[in-house]
């Protein structure tokens, strides 16, 4: 199962994030152990992503998430 998003490059995004994350804790069943693991990666990624990238220019960042099994991908996509 697959979902993808896009967020604004800000940091009040993060929100916007978590409410995604929500969504799919009862899509994939997660465990808010591992729904709260999964927000902790993705927080501290995307918020390197924009202190780090291109701060004068708010552009759009994809996030993909991937479940087969227990395998669980992530891909992030911006140009910053």
């Amino acid at each position: 199962m697959k979902i993808s998003f896009r967020i604004k490059s800000d940091l009040s995004e993060l929100n916007t994030l978590f409410d995604q994350l929500k969504n799919l804790e009862h899509k994939w069943s997660l465990s808010k152990k591992t729904l709260t693991e999964i927000n902790l990666v993705l927080d501290e990624l995307i918020t390197n992503t924009i202190e780090h990238g291109d701060c004068d220019k708010k552009h759009p960042i994809e996030i993909t998430l991937q479940k087969k099994d227990l395998k669980l991908t992530i891909e992030i996509i911006d140009t910053g």
